[in-house]
């Protein structure tokens, strides 16, 4: 099964905000690309420039490959061919917003680095999408790497999905509308880099802020923010809100009902800094007469976060 089975890239509400935008992409693999495919969705003519070769994703993950393309026009050019580049530079005159996601080394060899594009298309807004930042740019990464070190891999599991990847889309579209909006007021440098080793640690901080540890307030410990087994599945809950907590222990059934709420509020105090059992040890037993999804529907229907923990395929 291929991994686009389960990726949605275009936004559910098109929009034409970028209409009359013309974007170039040169770039392989999943940030670029699919960057170029948001925009796209936002009403731009967008050209993604791959190698002669082409890129690999076509043919491991043509699923994939395709929908991480939706409405983007794609052309294979050989850059070092002289006809060629004559005709890429064309197009780059009449852009809008270049796109890259090479290494700074390679973008040199093809004359293609910031400030060769910036001084010969001076109206011209590119984002670049690097490794690491500055002089780090050229050291070699992936995803998985980021993620390492990073710490967002626990035990030496293989990540659940592509964050930094992920991340990285995002902010390159955020980055070219900041761009085109500077470029707008007749402000500001028309370059910005993207790097998906900071994507990676700025999506780890709630982590390395022990907010999400085994000890952490959300990682847990709070019996209100936490995972339970049920008759059939696991459920998650999260009622941090007092609102929702306490609509929660009214409409629980009777070992609930009628609590004193001060021991509610105590055992939610306890879970800021350690777990507080009482309260748990009724919750689990609770959540064990029913199904995950039976819970799911009830929390529905009484404005209670609660959600089936679904596994993934």
């Amino acid at each position: 099964m291929t991994l686009s089975r389960h990726l949605q890239w275009r936004p559910v509400n098109e929009s034409t905000m970028l209409a009359g935008t013309r974007v170039v992409v040169f770039a392989l693999n999943l940030p670029g690309p699919a960057a170029g495919a948001r925009l796209a969705a936002n009403g731009a003519s967008v050209i993604k420039i791959e190698p002669a070769v082409g890129d690999r994703f076509a043919e491991t993950e043509p699923e994939f490959y395709r929908e991480v393309h939706a409405g983007v026009e794609i052309q294979r050019v050989d850059l070092r061919d002289l006809e060629a580049r004559a005709l890429f530079d064309r197009q780059l005159a009449n852009a809008d917003v270049l796109i890259t996601a090479f290494r700074p080394a390679s973008l040199k060899r093809l004359a293609l680095d910031a400030a060769t594009i910036g001084a010969k298309f001076p109206r011209l807004c590119q984002v670049a999408v690097v490794g690491q930042s500055g002089a780090a740019g050229d050291i070699a990464g992936h995803d998985l790497t980021y993620q390492a070190a990073s710490g967002l891999l626990s035990g030496g599991a293989m990540p659940s999905t592509l964050i930094a990847d992920l991340v990285g889309i995002e902010r390159v579209v955020s980055a070219t509308f900041a761009l085109l909006l500077a470029r707008a007021n007749g402000r500001g440098d028309l370059y910005a880099e993207v790097s998906l080793a900071e994507a990676a640690h700025d999506f780890a901080g709630p982590l390395r802020l022990g907010l999400t540890t085994s000890t952490g307030v959300l990682g847990g410990t709070n019996p209100f923010y936490s995972i339970y087994q049920t008759k059939s599945g696991l459920l998650a809950l999260a009622v941090l809100e007092e609102k929702f907590w306490r609509r929660l222990l009214q409409l629980l059934p009777s070992e609930l009902n009628g609590m004193d709420v001060s021991v509610a509020e105590q055992g939610r105090v306890q879970a800021l800094n350690a777990s507080s059992t009482e309260l748990r040890g009724l919750l689990e037993q609770l959540f064990l007469r029913r199904s995950a999804a039976d819970w799911e529907q009830w929390g529905r229907a009484n404005d209670l976060p609660m959600a089936v923990v679904r596994q993934s395929v």
